[in-house]
């Protein structure tokens, strides 16, 4: 096992997850992602794009929160308090991205299903992903992950 994989079995062991960075370039925005979530509270993990690490550390860190007062924080639900400012929407991620960008997660999983939500905000102007006026820029930072989605 190397230290990296130690580290992240601790935290998740001393927090109930661990929080991933990955980092950007011309393909794909930067994005963060939990893993432990699953195995420790049987909820989904999170996936968070658009934002620094200490950010996504800070959004995972509210959701784990929430789930361990009772709350249940569901795919399709809009919820107030994830972000500072904006409601955010949570969407099931289609499993078809899992292999491709959540390796920490298959390597915890060891080779069982496992769940992620991404964490949809809206654009500075308003606008979400699947409205028409969503600006292009924005799109691309929100990585559509989820199935039925625009873009």
């Amino acid at each position: 096992m190397t230290a990296d994989e130690e580290q992240a079995l601790d935290e998740i062991s001393r927090r109930g997850y661990h929080v991933v960075w990955v980092p950007g370039d011309f393909t794909r925005p930067s994005f963060g992602y939990s893993i432990g979530i699953q195995k420790t509270l049987r909820r989904p993990d999170l996936v968070v794009t658009g934002h620094e690490l200490a950010r996504i550390r800070e959004i995972t860190a509210r959701y784990v929160e929430r789930i361990r007062r009772g709350e249940t924080l569901a795919a399709d639900g809009r919820y107030a308090g994830l972000l500072d400012g904006s409601d955010a929407v949570l969407k099931l991620v289609d499993p078809i991205n899992n292999e491709e960008l959540f390796g920490w997660a298959v390597w915890l999983s060891a080779g069982e299903s496992f769940r992620m939500l991404q964490v949809i905000y809206p654009a500075p102007s308003g606008a979400w992903p699947w409205d028409d006026d969503a600006p292009r820029e924005y799109l691309w930072e929100m990585m559509n992950l989820y199935s039925g989605g625009k873009h």
